[in-house]
């Protein structure tokens, strides 16, 4: 840590006796910016237009200027700080940002230099003297009045800037250096220049598409995630919108650290005590009036109201936990436009707060369609820190989510159409197809694909075939997804993609194995897994693999089965793919629990779980939560099959897996069922028909039919058992299960002969 000091702890001029003597810089802030000299630009340097950008906030004024960079030794030539006369001040400037405390911290850690290599592209001007390379800069100037303290201002603007030259993250601000002159009362941080401007300007400049929106969050919790994994971890303190900038390549780019400090350390599992007789006082606040906005904030101590999490408004310090709850509003903020309790006045957000009564994520229309986007949220905004996700785990949750660079010149004609790029599109499919909606995800998979067309892209027209053949498949529309993806194949092997023909003949693959084509299936899998061997792609082999399991496991080769998931599993152990072992191990469950060898079912089960939970893998953990309620629905264990499928069923309603839901409420339904308690059955086996039509899924369709079936049955309604039996088995026909067709069919059938016999009594 670095040595504590305090930024009043200055040496008098000698002869100086009264206050108003002139004071010189500590040997503590002399040894500080002597560590900084590298980073101390001539301010001679920097011109400023006429005209140039400039925004005012409550403790600096941001101007535009640009860099003079005509010699590296003139840059990087260590000044002589002109310290002058000062006077002395008791008032903290920046006071609710930082306090005395913490412009210690950073106070004698080594700095490393940053190699001082001018960016590409930049501007050439002359001023009439010399010709020189010009870099655009945003140059903070510290604002100093007659009650502040100069010194203070030094010392937390170092602190700022020692923070920031041991950073180096494309998702945290670069630090070009710093100029001081505090006898001209002259303290600057020189940033580069973002043209974007801040990430709340910039989602309100354009009505941006989902998958840009969530490369934006993404950017801020790689950024986040960075900080908090320095050593020791650095807590940003201030996290907010306008806090971060949007640079040229559209990435997302964390700012003002003037709050940024180590945390302590202290235990996760201890909750902060307040003595008894400790009255509960409000936090002291301070309104500030920002000119550029027009805005007024409400700051208390080192951070802004709308974005505290609710021990900071207990006065404890803000912490790695606290950056989390401002991530949540962050990812709010940039999927609806509106900053924290948009629609509540300042004064009345603590009370908000303190109650917990947050805004409904899921009533907005874009957060609706990333259901595990608006989970993460909620995740984020637990009152108890402990219960909060960790950065990292923030950032890998949302990996698997589609996620596009914003596209500042997309046009928009007067009839509304939008010139999405092809890549743009492809995400949209992606984004729609996770949450089931195939009809929109098959529409812009085929604006994608005609996109490729025209521009002649062979890759991007397989890659497109490809996905559409997917959504085919998923809607087990087989002949189309044949279809798809033979084309898709022909053009890969056309253009020497052999991944990608891996790819598409794994598809292919799928679909004769959901049609009971075994031996079609099993001849394009070896296919696939020779690719896959001669490319070295061991992912893909393994993938490979598993395919070849579930074939023999369906075709009730259990010992080829498990011989094929076991080398899966051994192939994603060495790679380190902990979510292909799992899957592995959940095939090896199912094959136990198909042969009625429950313990080892529940084993392989349990570990698959174990491992699907320590890596975040939410839509996994559903998938084994219903194998293990599908155990013990079979060995009669309803309370626990209740409590497996129940859990389940809040997973896939949270993560938005329609698909999933509507099995999870088929085998809750099918619990109630054999309990008699037919009427909550027939509730959950309707809302999982409901589901099945709403998203095209034709087999969970029949399952929820042949349900309601079965309960009619059980209830002597045989008439509606007849209709609905019926129903299922004319959709299993339709699909080609004929195995699944037989016994709705049966069941109807005996019905039939029943209500028959008893008419001819």
């Amino acid at each position: 840590m670095p040595n504590e000091h305090n930024p009043t702890d200055t040496i008098r001029a000698s002869g100086c006796e009264d206050h108003a003597s002139g004071v010189q810089l500590s040997a503590n802030t002399t040894r500080r910016l002597e560590k900084l000299a590298r980073w101390r630009i001539d301010p001679s340097l920097i011109k400023f237009p006429k005209d140039a950008p400039t925004f005012k906030g409550g403790y600096a004024v941001v101007s535009r200027g640009l860099l003079v960079s005509s010699s590296d030794q003139t840059r990087n030539k260590p000044m002589e700080s002109n310290v002058g006369t000062l006077t002395t001040n008791n008032r903290t400037a920046n006071g609710d940002r930082n306090s005395q405390r913490r412009e210690a911290e950073g106070g004698d850690h080594e700095v490393r230099p940053k190699d001082r290599v001018a960016a590409a592209g930049q501007e050439q001007e002359s001023d009439g003297e010399t010709s020189a390379s010009q870099k655009a800069v945003a140059v903070k100037k510290m604002k100093i009045d007659a009650e502040s303290d100069v010194v203070k201002v030094l010392g937390l603007t170092l602190r700022e800037a020692e923070f920031l030259v041991n950073l180096s993250h494309e998702n945290v601000i670069k630090l070009e250096g710093f100029v001081e002159d505090v006898s001209k009362e002259v303290i600057w941080l020189v940033f580069p220049w973002e043209e974007n401007g801040n990430l709340k300007d910039f989602i309100a400049s354009a009505d941006w598409e989902i998958p840009e929106r969530i490369w934006l969050i993404d950017d801020v919790a790689r950024g986040v995630e960075y900080l908090h994994s320095r050593t020791p971890p650095i807590c940003h303190g201030d996290l907010k919108s306008i806090n971060i900038l949007v640079n040229g390549e559209c990435r997302a780019v964390i700012t003002d650290f003037g709050s940024a400090h180590h945390p302590a350390a202290r235990d996760p599992n201890k909750k902060r005590e307040r003595p008894i007789e400790e009255p509960q006082s409000a936090p002291s606040l301070e309104a500030t009036h920002c000119p550029s906005t027009n805005t007024i904030t409400l700051t208390c101590k080192h951070y802004t109201v709308r974005w505290a999490a609710p021990e900071l408004l207990e006065e404890d310090e803000s912490s790695l936990a606290s950056d989390i709850w401002a991530l949540g509003w962050v990812a709010y903020e940039v999927m609806t436009n509106y900053i924290p309790f948009h629609d509540v006045k300042e004064p009345k957000v603590i009370d908000r707060i303190v109650r917990g009564d947050l805004p409904s994520v899921s009533n907005d229309t874009r957060m609706m369609l990333m259901q595990a986007l608006c989970s993460l949220v909620g995740q984020c905004w637990s009152v108890d820190p402990s219960k909060r996700p960790a950065a990292k785990d923030c950032r890998e949750s949302m990996e698997w989510m589609p996620m596009i660079a914003p596209n500042p010149i997309r046009t928009q004609d007067a009839t509304g159409f939008v010139d999405r790029s092809a890549e743009l599109l492809m995400k949209l499919g992606y984004m729609y197809g996770r949450q089931s909606d195939y009809p929109n995800a098959s529409k812009y998979y085929a604006e994608a694909l005609g996109v490729y067309i025209e521009l002649a892209n062979r890759k991007g027209k397989a890659n497109a075939l490809n996905e559409l053949a997917q959504i085919h498949r998923l809607q087990q529309d087989y002949s189309q997804a044949v279809k798809f993806y033979t084309e898709a194949i022909k053009v890969y092997t056309e253009i020497g993609d052999r991944h990608g023909r891996a790819d598409a003949l794994w598809g292919l693959a799928e679909v004769h194995r959901l049609r009971k084509e075994y031996s079609q299936a099993v001849a394009i899998y070896t296919e696939c897994l020779q690719i896959r061997t001669e490319i070295g792609d061991r992912y893909g082999r393994a993938n490979a693999l598993w395919g070849l399991a579930d074939v023999h496991r369906l075709r009730n080769e259990y010992s080829q089965a498990i011989a094929f998931y076991t080398e899966c599993r051994q192939i994603r152990t060495e790679i380190g793919d902990r979510y292909g072992r799992a899957f592995a191990l959940c095939g090896l469950a199912e094959v136990h629990r198909v042969r009625k060898e429950y313990s080892q079912a529940v084993a392989f089960y349990t570990e698959c779980l174990q491992i699907q939970t320590e890596i975040g893998d939410r839509n996994g953990r559903a998938s084994t939560l219903q194998g293990l309620a599908d155990v013990h629905r079979v060995r009669n264990e309803d309370s626990q099959a209740v409590a497996f499928y129940t859990e389940c069923l809040q997973i896939r309603t949270e993560i938005g897996g329609r698909h999933g839901r509507a099995s999870a409420l088929s085998g809750l339904a099918e619990v109630h069922r054999l309990q008699k308690d037919y009427s909550q059955a027939m509730t959950f086996f309707s809302d999982a028909l409901t589901i099945s039509t709403d998203i095209g899924d034709r087999y969970w369709r029949a399952a929820a039919l042949q349900g309601i079936a079965d309960t009619h049955r059980d209830k002597d309604d045989r008439s509606s058992a007849i209709h609905h039996y019926e129903q299922a088995a004319e959709i299993f026909k339709q699909i080609g299960d004929t195995h699944r067709e037989a016994y709705p069919s049966m069941q109807a059938a005996k019905l039939r002969r029943l209500m028959e016999q008893m008419v001819a009594t």
